[in-house]
């Protein structure tokens, strides 16, 4: 999903203060103070701005993900549920690192929040669960249907999960997100977002249902539609201890 921000109050910790010209007209932006990298997030970094071919990073950052925690990411103190309970938004975004191949960031979900179905156009995206439980559900399009999508997966996972959950641009390429309880990840975009690449939001017309059940089972083609939904990501400021 992309970052979009609703709370625009900026911090230190959200100010860039390392950026480097990566290459004529491309900056890359990693707002974590140099001392609070950890040897497992530099190994993430390095994968990250590999100039390999994106299969090749894809293979090289997998090999990091299973051993990043929560501590390796510079996140402060986490919020407590009383303080979560006060945000404005469901969803909380930190910016790890965001360069013209890559982007990384982490989400932050209120308990019951949810983020709408979306598309990755053209986009690879790993998803790693750092703490709580979270459910995603993928779909695929159905081949030669502009609006037609079959879903394709339904997991849930947490921190517990060591592999990522991961979508390509022809496989899980559109997914929602459930936050089963105050929940973190992180998500690995490749490439990123951008102006000509931007994500689409999609609601399901006729949700289909099996007698009582709310849910629709895995393998059911559904008809989607466009939509801007009232949804927008707050800035996660992190707070260190002194």
């Amino acid at each position: 999903m992309v970052p979009v921000t609703k709370d625009n109050e900026m911090g230190e910790a959200d100010k860039v203060n390392d950026a480097e010209t990566m290459e004529e007209g491309v900056t890359e932006y990693c707002p974590l103070p140099a001392e609070r990298i950890t040897p497992t997030l530099k190994e993430l970094l390095d994968a990250a701005r590999s100039p390999d071919d994106i299969a090749s990073t894809i293979k090289a950052i997998n090999q990091v993900l299973p051993r990043i925690r929560v501590s390796d990411l510079a996140l402060g103190t986490l919020p407590s549920k009383e303080e979560v309970s006060q945000w404005t938004t469901p969803v909380k975004y930190h910016g790890i690192i965001e360069t013209s191949k890559v982007s990384i960031g982490i989400f932050m979900m209120k308990p019951k929040a949810h983020i709408p179905l979306h598309n990755h156009p053209g986009m690879t995206v790993m998803t790693k669960c750092l703490f709580g439980k979270m459910r995603v559900s993928s779909y695929d399009w159905v081949p030669g249907s502009p609006d037609m999508a079959e879903l394709v997966d339904r997991a849930t996972i947490s921190a517990q999960s060591r592999s990522a959950e991961t979508l390509t641009p022809d496989l899980c390429n559109l997914h929602e997100i459930d936050a089963l309880d105050f929940c973190g990840f992180m998500d690995i975009f490749l490439p990123p977002y951008s102006e000509s690449n931007d994500c689409d939001y999609f609601h399901i017309i006729d949700k289909p249902v099996n007698g009582k059940r709310k849910t629709i089972p895995v393998g059911t083609q559904i008809k989607l539609e466009k939509f801007h939904p009232d949804f927008a990501t707050g800035n996660f400021i992190p707070v260190y201890a002194q």
